[in-house]
């Protein structure tokens, strides 16, 4: 912990072929770490191969949420595995996104299966309207780590300048006490200093925006960049 830097995602949220390979190009111009493929906005196999054409070397983080999680896909649970194990078998993403409270905990045996193909699993939890009590962050982050998460992601809405502040310091108990790797998010305006400095959550991961971004408060992607690592 005390590390400001850390890789920045990028997401994809383009509703047909086009507008992702759009984005993509937009993309290929910056400075970032992770695409995240968000194929609930959009979802055609086709996309994987644009995306390692368009931006070779950059890791890609897949992630399908459904309109419970804030997100749009509206299939079944079937549906989602067999995209989610495409992603991981057939298409070699190297991490995948999933909801704790949502498709994993639907789907607890996935995880396993997951991480046998190699691929580093997010379990993330959100609230897009309140922050809930430090000891439910910790909470929240300890089920990730009992899961056997690669990584634990906690974003949530901050109603005052306390919330953002309850979430920096539950975020960083979990990474004293419990050795997991965590993305921590307070998210709109008041959240904006977790996106630019990590040390204040201990995450090594942060979101940066391309256009309107996928979630409240993200920072432009090169504003981003220069602030978080003195990058342009």
């Amino acid at each position: 912990m005390g590390n400001r830097t850390g890789k920045i995602i990028l997401s994809l949220t383009g509703r047909d072929l086009r507008e992702i390979e759009d984005q993509l190009l937009a993309m290929k111009e910056l400075d970032f770490d992770v695409v995240e493929w968000r194929a609930d906005y959009y979802y055609n196999r086709s996309v994987f191969g644009l995306i390692r054409r368009i931006c070779p070397g950059k890791e890609l983080l897949f992630t399908v949420r459904s309109r419970e999680e804030g997100g749009l896909f509206q299939g079944s649970d079937g549906e989602l595995k067999d995209m989610v194990m495409t992603a991981s078998l057939e298409e070699k993403a190297e991490l995948v996104d999933m909801e704790l409270l949502g498709f994993y905990g639907r789907n607890r045996s996935m995880l396993q299966a997951l991480k046998q193909t190699g691929i580093r699993v997010i379990l993330s939890f959100h609230d897009f309207h309140s922050t809930p009590s430090e000891e439910r962050i910790r909470d929240l982050f300890r089920s990730m780590k009992e899961a056997k998460a690669d990584i634990g992601k906690i974003a949530v809405m901050p109603v005052t300048e306390k919330d953002v502040e309850t979430l920096a310091e539950g975020a960083r108990l979990a990474v004293k006490e419990m050795d997991l790797e965590i993305i921590a998010i307070s998210m709109g305006e008041l959240g904006r200093k977790t996106r630019l400095d990590l040390s204040l959550t201990g995450s090594t991961m942060t979101f940066g925006a391309l256009g309107a971004g996928s979630a409240p408060g993200q920072v432009e992607a090169v504003e981003l960049a220069k602030i978080l690592k003195g990058r342009a």
